[in-house]
């Protein structure tokens, strides 16, 4: 008799794997003589074939299990993950037994699961993609229900869309699954746009890939005024006037303020703007000053606040001089003033 193996299929091994520890076996046989009386099968490890005069006595069959069916037999048992070889043979109502008939699979149920999470100095989650948290690192976690490949997952980071090295710029500890950056003593991580990946492979080439991106900006915005200078030397000749300016942030610019006198710096969460007025726009923007008082050595602040609550202010001397200067003539003497119609 002859045995064909229809499932599993042939190149169901590796990344195309069977995904079910209950995989489906099924094919056919065929006999032109006495017909087929059974079909047997094994895993991993073909067993002794009984002897002649026992072979259609199902019990003797030790190691081999009964398909159900015979010209077209199938059956779905349970087995582990990990590499298997299905072995077949069927025997006729002669005792006459096909010859060995194998198929090679894998079973692997799941692509690996990665994950990657951002935390901050107090170890709490930090979620939205921006932090001003200058302890930020990572963790994560790669699991395979059957296993992961040599040397996994593979962990990269990005600052800038530029590569990090690993050990210099940043470690990975494997045992408590995190990843930190190296500073040098006293500093902080630097701001920048950081993408972490983690890439995981298992036992049967099958990948999984995650990424995280997140924005450290522990910097104010970047503030600066361009219709006007406001030195010690530079007069306005209004009290009421417009100025303009830019603000830029890598987070992104919330809003910017202005005040003429020494209001503080605002703190806290959220924070207060008591003695500041907002300005239109924010990375072009506009502040409309009106009510000024005359004179000489005021102070004009400028404040720009990013989304994560960076503050930079720039500071400013406020002279205003509305008065249109006087001209008076003196006679040769240089004391008696000359009025009404100077004629030369």
């Amino acid at each position: 008799p002859t045995v064909t193996i229809t499932s599993p299929a042939t190149g169901k091994t590796g990344v195309n794997s069977e995904t079910s520890v209950n995989p489906i076996l099924k094919g056919t046989t065929a006999d032109t003589g006495s017909k087929v009386a059974a079909v047997y099968y094994a895993f991993d490890t073909e067993p002794a074939l009984p002897a002649l005069a026992d072979r259609l006595d199902s019990a003797k069959w030790g190691g081999w299990t009964l398909f159900s069916g015979v010209s077209n037999w199938n059956d779905s048992p349970a087995v582990s993950e990990g590499s298997h070889t299905l072995y077949v043979r069927c025997v006729d109502n002669a005792g006459n037994v096909s010859t060995q008939t194998s198929r090679a699979f894998d079973v692997d149920q799941n692509y690996p699961t990665v994950t990657i999470s951002a935390k901050g100095t107090d170890n709490s989650a930090i979620s939205g993609g921006s932090t001003k948290d200058t302890g930020l690192y990572f963790t994560y976690t790669a699991e395979d229900s059957y296993g992961l490949a040599a040397n996994q997952p593979v962990i990269t980071i990005e600052k800038d869309g530029a590569a990090l090295a690993v050990n210099t710029a940043y470690t990975v500890d494997t045992t408590n699954k995190e990843i930190k950056f190296v500073n040098a003593p006293g500093a902080t991580t630097p701001d920048g746009a950081y993408k972490v990946t983690v890439s995981a492979k298992d036992k049967f080439d099958k990948v999984t890939t995650k990424t995280l991106d997140m924005n450290l900006d522990a910097k104010g915005p970047v503030i600066n005024v361009t219709s006007h200078n406001f030195g010690t030397d530079n007069w306005q000749r209004s009290t009421a006037f417009s100025v303009n300016g830019t603000a830029s942030d890598g987070s992104g610019v919330r809003a910017v303020y202005f005040a003429t006198t020494n209001a503080a710096i605002p703190t806290g969460d959220p924070l207060n703007w008591t003695g500041w007025t907002k300005a239109s726009n924010t990375t072009n923007w506009t502040a409309s000053l009106s009510g000024l008082t005359e004179g000489s050595g005021g102070v004009i602040k400028f404040a720009a606040v990013d989304t994560l609550g960076n503050v930079s202010v720039q500071t400013g001397i406020l002279n205003i001089d509305t008065t249109v200067p006087t001209v008076k003539v003196y006679k040769a003497d240089g004391t008696t003033e000359i009025t009404g119609i100077v004629q030369t």
